[in-house]
C-alpha cells in the first residue's frame, strides 16, 4: 500500500541530517482522551477484528504520562528503538495500552512526546509546529482531490495523482492498490527506477529536512 518516493541514498542523507531526532507525530487532544477513558475489548465480526468500548473505566497512565496519538509510521533512531524495548517505563506503557482502542498509534507518540521520560531523540517543541515526513496521502475529510477512488476516506491514487504526490518531500506515498489500479502501480515503479538511476537529483533539498521542527527541537 505504501510506495517510496525517496531513494535509499536520499533517505540516508535525510536521517543523517536529523542527528538522532525522531520523526514521530504526537497530539494530545481529542482521540487520545476518548480512546483511553475506558477499557476496549477486541471482537471479531464477519471476519473483521474491531475494538469495542466497555463501560469499565481505565486506570490512569503509568508514570504520570500524557498520552499522545500519532501514526504507526515513524522514523526513529536506533537509540530510541532500544529505549522503547528495554526501558521499564516504556514496557509499563505498552502493557497499559493493551486494552486501549489503538495502542500502536499511541505507544511511539507517547514515548516521543513526554519530556520526563528523556527518550533519545524526543520532541521538545510545540505540538502545533510538528511536521511529519513519513507519508503523503490524500484525505477525503480534508477536501483533497482524488483522481483514483476513495477507500475508507483515503485516496487510492489514480494516474493523475502521481505527478503531485511524487513531488512531495515525504518518504512514502499512500495508498497504491495494485489490485484496484494496477497501471498506477506500474507507472510508479517505472518512475522510481528512473529516480534510483539518477546519481544526483537537483530537486532534492536536504536543507528542508535539517530545518524541520523535530530536528531543531
Amino acid at each position: 500500500r505504501d510506495f517510496p518516493i525517496r531513494t535509499n541514498y536520499e533517505l540516508v542523507q535525510i536521517f543523517r541530517a536529523y542527528k538522532g531526532a525522531n520523526d514521530i507525530e504526537g497530539i494530545t487532544h481529542g482521540r487520545p482522551t476518548s480512546w483511553t477513558n475506558h477499557i476496549y475489548h477486541q471482537v471479531e465480526v464477519l471476519g473483521y477484528h474491531a475494538m469495542i468500548p466497555t463501560f469499565i473505566p481505565k486506570s490512569s497512565p503509568p508514570h504520570n504520562l500524557t498520552i499522545n496519538k500519532g501514526t504507526t509510521h515513524i522514523a526513529a533512531s536506533r537509540e530510541f528503538a532500544e529505549f522503547a524495548v528495554n526501558d521499564p517505563r516504556a514496557q509499563d506503557l505498552l502493557e497499559w495500552l493493551r486494552d486501549a482502542r489503538v495502542p500502536d498509534e499511541m505507544f511511539w507518540s507517547t514515548l516521543n512526546h513526554n519530556m520526563n521520560l528523556d527518550a533519545p531523540g524526543a520532541y521538545m517543541g510545540k505540538e502545533e509546529d510538528q511536521r511529519t515526513m513519513a507519508r503523503v496521502k490524500k484525505w477525503w475529510y480534508k477536501g483533497d482531490k482524488c483522481q483514483g477512488s476513495w477507500i475508507h476516506g483515503i485516496c487510492s491514487l489514480g494516474l493523475r495523482d502521481l505527478d503531485t504526490v511524487t513531488n512531495a518531500p515525504q518518504y512514502f506515498i499512500n495508498k497504491l492498490h495494485l489490485e484496484v489500479h494496477p497501471l498506477v502501480f506500474r507507472c510508479a515503479e517505472k518512475w522510481y527506477k528512473h529516480r534510483v538511476r539518477q546519481i544526483y537529483n537537483p530537486e532534492f533539498n536536504l536543507t528542508l529536512y535539517s530545518n524541520l521542527p523535530h530536528v531543531k527541537h
